[in-house]
């Protein structure tokens, strides 16, 4: 059969087509055995973008974008994360590892809580914590902060060495204990 020009038909059932430009307007679905199309492929009810085995609800190989954002219950980076800005609003982050990082401003406000937070040489400017509750907060080999303002707020284990400020401003009911020199 020859055609030219446009075919529009309904319950179409066709084994190999060759068009240039095929458009499909309500579904496009692998049937059978098939678990591809295109670049996307289906394996136990996961989807993969070029990858052909996905081992998750959805598995990317490259480089995936998203403009307005992810919402997510868990956020899990095995390797990395990079981002100009990242903004955590009423989370909840445990054993926060950062290592070499440089911020210009770390904000942490409306009960943010961090059983473990670790910075390892790393630069933060102008850091406000409000409602922050922490069972150790550790800093380690320069950790530099012009400023750091934190509200209502308890820290436990705090421990600080070759520590240089230029005001320490502690106000009701802050019992401290220096050692040696101050």
């Amino acid at each position: 059969m020859s055609l030219s020009g446009n075919l529009n038909a309904v319950n179409a059932n066709a084994t190999n087509v060759t068009t240039g430009i095929s458009i499909v307007t309500t579904s496009l679905s692998a049937i059978g055995n098939a678990n591809t199309i295109g670049s996307i492929f289906t394996t136990g009810g996961n989807v993969g973008i070029s990858t052909t085995s996905p081992g998750f609800n959805l598995d990317v190989t490259g480089t995936a974008r998203f403009t307005n954002g992810i919402t997510t219950g868990t956020l899990v980076a095995n390797t990395s994360i990079s981002s100009a800005n990242a903004t955590f609003t009423n989370s909840t982050l445990t054993n926060v590892l950062g290592t070499s990082i440089t911020t210009a401003t770390l904000i942490a406000t409306t009960n943010v809580s961090a059983p473990n937070a670790t910075f390892t040489n790393s630069t933060l400017t102008n850091i406000v914590g409000t409602a922050i509750t922490t069972g150790t907060l550790v800093a380690t080999t320069s950790v530099s902060t012009p400023n750091a303002i934190v509200t209502n707020s308890t820290l436990t284990n705090v421990l600080g060495t070759s520590i240089t400020t230029g005001s320490l401003n502690a106000n009701t009911g802050t019992f401290l204990t220096v050692g040696t020199s101050w």
